[in-house]
Protein backbone atom coordinates (compact mmCIF):
# COMPACT_ATOMS: atom_id res chain seq x y z
CA UNK A 1 0.00 0.00 0.00
CA UNK A 2 2.84 2.26 0.92
CA UNK A 3 4.54 1.63 -2.42
CA UNK A 4 1.31 2.40 -4.26
CA UNK A 5 0.95 5.80 -2.58
CA UNK A 6 4.56 6.74 -3.38
CA UNK A 7 4.06 5.72 -7.00
CA UNK A 8 0.95 7.89 -7.32
CA UNK A 9 2.76 10.87 -5.76
CA UNK A 10 5.72 10.39 -8.10
CA UNK A 11 3.40 10.59 -11.08
CA UNK A 12 1.14 13.48 -9.86
CA UNK A 13 3.81 15.95 -8.60
CA UNK A 14 5.69 16.27 -11.95
CA UNK A 15 2.36 16.40 -13.78
CA UNK A 16 1.16 19.23 -11.54
CA UNK A 17 4.44 21.10 -12.01
CA UNK A 18 4.24 20.61 -15.78
CA UNK A 19 0.62 21.82 -15.82
CA UNK A 20 1.58 24.96 -13.84
CA UNK A 21 4.44 25.65 -16.22
CA UNK A 22 2.14 25.30 -19.26
CA UNK A 23 -0.38 27.72 -17.82
CA UNK A 24 2.29 30.31 -17.05
CA UNK A 25 4.02 30.29 -20.40
CA UNK A 26 0.96 31.18 -22.46
CA UNK A 27 0.11 33.83 -19.88
CA UNK A 28 3.56 35.37 -20.17
CA UNK A 29 3.40 35.04 -23.93
CA UNK A 30 0.05 36.83 -23.88
CA UNK A 31 1.45 39.72 -21.85
CA UNK A 32 4.42 40.11 -24.16
CA UNK A 33 2.21 39.98 -27.24
CA UNK A 34 -0.13 42.55 -25.71
CA UNK A 35 2.79 44.86 -24.93
CA UNK A 36 4.13 44.47 -28.45
CA UNK A 37 0.67 45.15 -29.90
CA UNK A 38 0.25 48.27 -27.75
CA UNK A 39 3.72 49.48 -28.74
CA UNK A 40 2.96 48.92 -32.43
CA UNK A 41 -0.37 50.72 -32.08
CA UNK A 42 1.28 53.70 -30.38
CA UNK A 43 4.00 53.81 -33.04
CA UNK A 44 1.39 53.64 -35.79
CA UNK A 45 -0.56 56.46 -34.14
CA UNK A 46 2.54 58.64 -33.98
CA UNK A 47 3.33 57.94 -37.62
CA UNK A 48 -0.26 58.67 -38.67
CA UNK A 49 -0.23 61.90 -36.67
CA UNK A 50 3.06 62.97 -38.23
CA UNK A 51 1.94 62.16 -41.77
CA UNK A 52 -1.41 63.98 -41.41
CA UNK A 53 0.18 67.28 -40.37
CA UNK A 54 1.94 67.71 -43.72
CA UNK A 55 4.15 70.66 -44.63
CA UNK A 56 3.20 73.96 -43.03
CA UNK A 57 2.88 77.10 -45.18
CA UNK A 58 4.96 80.10 -44.16
CA UNK A 59 2.69 83.00 -43.04
CA UNK A 60 2.53 86.16 -45.13
CA UNK A 61 4.77 89.06 -44.09
CA UNK A 62 3.38 91.79 -46.37
CA UNK A 63 1.76 94.95 -45.05
CA UNK A 64 1.29 97.44 -47.87
CA UNK A 65 -0.01 95.02 -50.50
CA UNK A 66 -2.82 92.50 -50.08
CA UNK A 67 -2.25 89.01 -48.68
CA UNK A 68 -2.98 86.01 -50.93
CA UNK A 69 -3.68 83.63 -48.04
CA UNK A 70 -7.29 82.65 -47.34
CA UNK A 71 -7.90 82.66 -43.58
CA UNK A 72 -9.63 84.43 -40.71
CA UNK A 73 -7.49 87.27 -39.38
CA UNK A 74 -7.39 90.91 -38.33
CA UNK A 75 -4.69 93.30 -39.55
CA UNK A 76 -3.87 96.87 -38.57
CA UNK A 77 -2.18 99.24 -41.00
CA UNK A 78 -0.95 102.80 -40.46
CA UNK A 79 0.02 105.19 -43.27
CA UNK A 80 1.60 108.60 -42.91
CA UNK A 81 2.43 111.08 -45.69
CA UNK A 82 3.69 114.61 -46.05
CA UNK A 83 3.97 117.13 -48.88
CA UNK A 84 0.83 115.80 -50.58
CA UNK A 85 0.07 117.72 -53.80
CA UNK A 86 -2.85 117.44 -56.23
CA UNK A 87 -4.77 115.37 -53.68
CA UNK A 88 -7.81 115.23 -55.96
CA UNK A 89 -5.92 113.74 -58.93
CA UNK A 90 -8.26 111.23 -60.58
CA UNK A 91 -10.32 111.49 -57.36
CA UNK A 92 -8.34 108.59 -55.97
CA UNK A 93 -7.40 110.14 -52.59
CA UNK A 94 -10.25 112.58 -52.18
CA UNK A 95 -13.01 114.16 -54.27
CA UNK A 96 -12.60 116.84 -56.92
CA UNK A 97 -11.33 120.11 -55.47
CA UNK A 98 -14.08 122.46 -54.29
CA UNK A 99 -12.13 125.32 -55.85
CA UNK A 100 -13.87 124.51 -59.14
CA UNK A 101 -17.14 125.70 -57.60
CA UNK A 102 -15.79 129.23 -57.26
CA UNK A 103 -14.77 129.72 -60.89
CA UNK A 104 -16.75 132.04 -63.17
CA UNK A 105 -19.65 130.23 -64.80
CA UNK A 106 -18.17 130.92 -68.23
CA UNK A 107 -14.91 129.12 -67.38
CA UNK A 108 -14.55 125.74 -69.09
CA UNK A 109 -13.41 124.15 -65.82
CA UNK A 110 -16.33 125.50 -63.77
CA UNK A 111 -18.06 122.70 -61.87
CA UNK A 112 -20.76 123.70 -59.37
CA UNK A 113 -21.03 120.09 -58.20
CA UNK A 114 -17.35 119.56 -57.33
CA UNK A 115 -17.71 117.90 -53.91
CA UNK A 116 -14.17 118.22 -52.56
CA UNK A 117 -12.80 120.61 -49.94
CA UNK A 118 -12.46 124.26 -50.84
CA UNK A 119 -12.30 127.04 -51.68
CA UNK A 120 -8.51 126.99 -51.39
CA UNK A 121 -6.28 125.34 -53.96
CA UNK A 122 -4.16 122.91 -51.95
CA UNK A 123 -0.43 122.88 -52.69
CA UNK A 124 0.82 120.80 -49.74
CA UNK A 125 -0.73 118.70 -47.00
CA UNK A 126 0.15 116.05 -44.43
CA UNK A 127 -2.05 113.10 -43.66
CA UNK A 128 -2.26 109.96 -41.56
CA UNK A 129 -4.59 107.00 -42.04
CA UNK A 130 -5.37 104.09 -39.77
CA UNK A 131 -6.91 100.96 -41.35
CA UNK A 132 -8.53 98.08 -39.52
CA UNK A 133 -8.77 95.14 -41.93
CA UNK A 134 -10.73 91.99 -41.06
CA UNK A 135 -11.07 88.75 -43.00
CA UNK A 136 -13.41 85.84 -42.24
CA UNK A 137 -12.85 82.52 -44.01
CA UNK A 138 -16.05 80.72 -44.98
CA UNK A 139 -13.96 77.71 -46.02
CA UNK A 140 -10.49 76.97 -47.36
CA UNK A 141 -11.17 78.74 -50.68
CA UNK A 142 -13.52 81.66 -49.95
CA UNK A 143 -13.44 84.52 -47.46
CA UNK A 144 -15.15 87.84 -46.75
CA UNK A 145 -13.06 91.02 -46.36
CA UNK A 146 -13.86 94.39 -44.76
CA UNK A 147 -11.73 97.50 -44.26
CA UNK A 148 -12.47 100.41 -41.91
CA UNK A 149 -10.25 103.48 -42.52
CA UNK A 150 -9.91 106.56 -40.29
CA UNK A 151 -8.12 109.55 -41.84
CA UNK A 152 -6.59 112.76 -40.55
CA UNK A 153 -5.82 115.55 -43.07
CA UNK A 154 -3.74 118.63 -42.27
CA UNK A 155 -3.43 121.19 -45.10
CA UNK A 156 -0.17 123.15 -44.98
CA UNK A 157 -0.08 125.58 -47.90
CA UNK A 158 -2.48 126.94 -50.52
CA UNK A 159 -2.10 128.88 -53.76
CA UNK A 160 -2.05 132.61 -53.04
CA UNK A 161 -5.40 134.31 -53.22
CA UNK A 162 -7.49 131.12 -53.46
CA UNK A 163 -8.50 130.82 -49.82
CA UNK A 164 -8.00 127.87 -47.49
CA UNK A 165 -9.72 125.15 -45.49
CA UNK A 166 -8.94 123.63 -42.12
CA UNK A 167 -7.80 120.34 -40.68
CA UNK A 168 -10.18 117.41 -40.65
CA UNK A 169 -10.35 113.88 -39.34
CA UNK A 170 -12.87 111.05 -39.32
CA UNK A 171 -14.11 108.00 -41.13
CA UNK A 172 -12.92 107.58 -44.72
CA UNK A 173 -14.41 105.36 -47.47
CA UNK A 174 -15.32 101.86 -46.28
CA UNK A 175 -14.34 98.80 -48.33
CA UNK A 176 -15.75 95.30 -48.48
CA UNK A 177 -15.55 92.27 -50.74
CA UNK A 178 -14.50 88.68 -51.21
CA UNK A 179 -11.35 86.62 -51.79
CA UNK A 180 -11.42 83.41 -53.83
CA UNK A 181 -8.53 80.96 -54.04
CA UNK A 182 -7.82 80.01 -57.67
CA UNK A 183 -4.85 77.74 -56.92
CA UNK A 184 -3.15 76.72 -53.70
CA UNK A 185 -0.51 74.22 -52.58
CA UNK A 186 2.16 74.02 -49.91
CA UNK A 187 4.41 76.53 -51.73
CA UNK A 188 2.31 78.84 -53.92
CA UNK A 189 -1.05 80.58 -53.93
CA UNK A 190 -3.03 82.48 -56.56
CA UNK A 191 -6.05 84.37 -55.26
CA UNK A 192 -8.71 86.59 -56.83
CA UNK A 193 -9.87 89.53 -54.72
CA UNK A 194 -12.80 91.84 -55.51
CA UNK A 195 -13.44 94.89 -53.33
CA UNK A 196 -16.01 97.67 -53.49
CA UNK A 197 -15.37 101.08 -51.95
CA UNK A 198 -18.39 103.01 -50.59
CA UNK A 199 -18.49 106.84 -50.39
CA UNK A 200 -18.77 106.92 -46.60
CA UNK A 201 -16.15 109.63 -45.95
CA UNK A 202 -17.08 113.31 -45.89
CA UNK A 203 -15.91 114.52 -49.32
CA UNK A 204 -16.20 118.19 -48.33
CA UNK A 205 -13.53 117.63 -45.66
CA UNK A 206 -11.17 115.61 -47.85
CA UNK A 207 -12.02 112.33 -46.13
CA UNK A 208 -13.56 110.54 -49.12
CA UNK A 209 -14.01 110.44 -52.87
CA UNK A 210 -17.80 110.85 -53.07
CA UNK A 211 -18.17 107.91 -55.47
CA UNK A 212 -18.29 104.13 -55.50
CA UNK A 213 -15.39 102.21 -56.97
CA UNK A 214 -14.49 98.60 -57.76
CA UNK A 215 -11.02 97.25 -57.02
CA UNK A 216 -10.30 93.79 -58.52
CA UNK A 217 -6.89 92.25 -57.91
CA UNK A 218 -4.87 89.09 -58.53
CA UNK A 219 -2.78 88.14 -55.49
CA UNK A 220 0.19 85.78 -55.69
CA UNK A 221 2.63 84.33 -53.19
CA UNK A 222 5.30 81.64 -53.36
CA UNK A 223 8.24 80.38 -51.35
CA UNK A 224 11.66 79.26 -52.55
CA UNK A 225 13.28 77.11 -49.90
CA UNK A 226 13.13 78.08 -46.23
CA UNK A 227 14.57 81.58 -46.48
CA UNK A 228 13.12 83.22 -49.60
CA UNK A 229 9.55 84.20 -50.43
CA UNK A 230 7.86 86.35 -53.07
CA UNK A 231 4.45 88.05 -52.92
CA UNK A 232 2.70 90.24 -55.52
CA UNK A 233 -0.50 92.26 -55.86
CA UNK A 234 -1.77 93.09 -59.36
CA UNK A 235 -4.67 95.52 -58.75
CA UNK A 236 -7.16 97.46 -60.83
CA UNK A 237 -9.35 100.46 -59.99
CA UNK A 238 -12.64 101.26 -61.65
CA UNK A 239 -14.49 104.34 -60.31
CA UNK A 240 -18.24 104.54 -60.76
CA UNK A 241 -19.95 107.91 -60.85
CA UNK A 242 -20.54 111.03 -62.90
CA UNK A 243 -18.63 111.96 -66.03
CA UNK A 244 -16.09 113.95 -64.05
CA UNK A 245 -14.91 110.71 -62.43
CA UNK A 246 -14.73 108.67 -65.60
CA UNK A 247 -12.72 111.40 -67.28
CA UNK A 248 -10.64 112.16 -64.22
CA UNK A 249 -7.52 110.77 -65.87
CA UNK A 250 -7.71 113.76 -68.17
CA UNK A 251 -8.07 116.16 -65.24
CA UNK A 252 -4.75 115.39 -63.67
CA UNK A 253 -4.05 118.78 -62.10
CA UNK A 254 -6.66 120.83 -60.33
CA UNK A 255 -4.63 124.01 -60.72
CA UNK A 256 -1.58 125.53 -62.33
CA UNK A 257 1.71 125.67 -60.45
CA UNK A 258 2.90 129.06 -59.27
CA UNK A 259 5.64 129.99 -61.69
CA UNK A 260 7.30 133.38 -61.79
CA UNK A 261 4.77 134.85 -59.38
CA UNK A 262 1.80 134.13 -61.66
CA UNK A 263 -1.51 133.37 -59.99
CA UNK A 264 -2.41 129.72 -59.73
CA UNK A 265 -5.87 129.12 -61.21
CA UNK A 266 -7.81 125.88 -61.56
CA UNK A 267 -7.72 124.45 -65.04
CA UNK A 268 -8.62 121.27 -66.87
CA UNK A 269 -5.67 119.36 -68.23
CA UNK A 270 -6.42 117.44 -71.39
CA UNK A 271 -4.23 114.49 -72.23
Amino acid sequence: MKHLILTILAICVPAAAYAQQDTRVPAEGLVVASAQTASASASGAVQASGSSSGPRRRPSMVGYIENATIGSKVRVRFDSGSGLQAADRAEFFYAKCGCYRGLPAGNAAYDPDAPGPGPGVLTSADFTQFNLNAEYALNGRLSLVADLPVRSLKPKTFAAGTGSFGDSSGLSDLKGGVKLSLSSDSNSQITLQALASAPSGDAGKGLGTNHWSLEPAILYSTTVGDLLGFEADLPGWRPDGPARVRSAVRQCDSARRIEGGADRQPRQVLG
